[in-house]
């Protein structure tokens, strides 16, 4: 089994240990319940040449604003051009606070959670490169998702 294969299938288990969502009647599923939620994961990143380990954390506040960092490596892998790379910055979730006093959430509880997970960053990105290899400058684009945040679970 390949290493990307393994993250891969690593990753949608803990999504399915992690995924029941319970429903609650106020729509907030539990977010409003802390100020600030903390969040982790881990999981792969696809980049060129390989697959490589990739960790992140954030801060959120009010499920709607907070910063974010983000760290990948190769490990010690030969194909992967970018040996590690870190990114920080802030992130918008603008939807669940806009749909929750507008009394848009009403369920199924998946969706809600999935549609209030939308989010908007913005950030600095570093990495190093493997020897040999060309330094690559320029932009660089960064796509996410999850269902169950914050208290849901």
């Amino acid at each position: 089994m390949t290493l990307r294969r393994a993250l891969a299938t690593a990753s949608m288990g803990l999504a399915v240990l992690l995924g029941g969502v319970q429903a609650r009647a106020d729509g907030a599923y539990g977010r409003l319940e802390g100020d600030v939620g903390l969040r982790i994961g881990a999981g792969a990143a696809l980049a060129q040449g390989g697959a490589s380990l990739s960790a992140h954390g954030a801060a959120v506040y009010l499920e709607t604003a907070g910063i974010y960092v983000h760290y990948t490596d190769a490990l010690g892998q030969g194909g992967p051009v970018v040996e590690r790379s870190f990114a920080t910055g802030v992130h918008f979730q603008p939807l669940f606070l806009a749909r929750y006093v507008s009394d848009l959430e009403r369920g199924p509880a998946r969706l809600d959670l999935f549609l209030d997970s939308v989010a908007l960053g913005v950030g600095a990105f570093w990495d190093a490169r493997r020897l040999g290899a060309s330094s690559g400058e320029g932009e660089a684009t960064e796509a996410g998702g999850a269902m169950a945040e914050g208290g849901a679970m």
